[in-house]
């Protein structure tokens, strides 16, 4: 949850015609809306812009990754079909539905040489997300106890495990060219996290408010 500050004396010329307090109330927070409607664009602008989610976007059988070593991370979280592009846009439309100006009075402070006005904006924490996003299910369950927005901030243990084959395997495979086998695998790959892919965007976006 962050608190965005609307600052009234760079605006008071326009208040001329905002002279009542139900008025002046309804322009801060107009000028409020628009602040937390442009960074939270940046922030969506930011996520489309990442090679991690453009990897989400990418077929299973595509080779490269940014993370993987060896493979990709279709295959490396276990999608299957076209279900890491789902989950991408799902995530996308997450973080611009749970981003949002909340509908509350704002806190009023009036200072000696200036009032402020507060306003509270919701934005979802790196918990929520990680809860609201569980790794794709194994036998009716997810896989992991790490939903894959945690895996690939946190990573995952079975890394070494991992194998990946282009052309396809005919069964026990999730995304159709990634297995993981039950010791390490034969020259096996290397996963590296990345802690911001998400929680980064939420950083940024918060720092516009302070």
């Amino acid at each position: 949850m962050a608190r965005t500050t609307i600052n009234e004396i760079s605006l008071r010329k326009k208040f001329a015609t905002a002279a009542s307090a139900p008025n002046r109330v309804a322009f801060m927070r107009n000028a409020a809306l628009a602040r937390v409607t442009a960074a939270r664009e940046e922030m969506l602008d930011k996520f489309d812009e990442d090679e991690v989610t453009k990897e989400l976007q990418q077929d299973a059988a595509t080779p490269g990754s940014t993370l993987i070593s060896k493979g990709n991370l279709v295959s490396f979280i276990g999608f299957e079909g076209g279900d890491g592009a789902t989950e991408a846009a799902n995530l996308r439309e997450y973080l611009r539905t749970h981003t949002v100006l909340k509908d509350k009075p704002p806190v009023i402070v009036d200072k000696k040489n200036r009032i402020d006005f507060n306003f509270t904006v919701s934005v979802p924490s790196k918990t929520e997300i990680y809860e609201a996003f569980p790794s794709p299910k194994q036998n009716g369950a997810p896989y992991s106890s790490r939903g894959w927005v945690e895996i690939i901030e946190k990573g995952i243990g079975n890394a070494a495990k991992y194998i990946f084959w282009w052309e396809g395997f005919k069964s026990g495979s999730r995304s159709g060219t990634g297995l993981q086998t039950k010791g390490t695998a034969t020259n096996p790959g290397s996963f590296t996290p990345k802690p911001t892919y998400i929680s980064g965007l939420i950083e940024r976006f918060l720092a516009r408010f302070k």
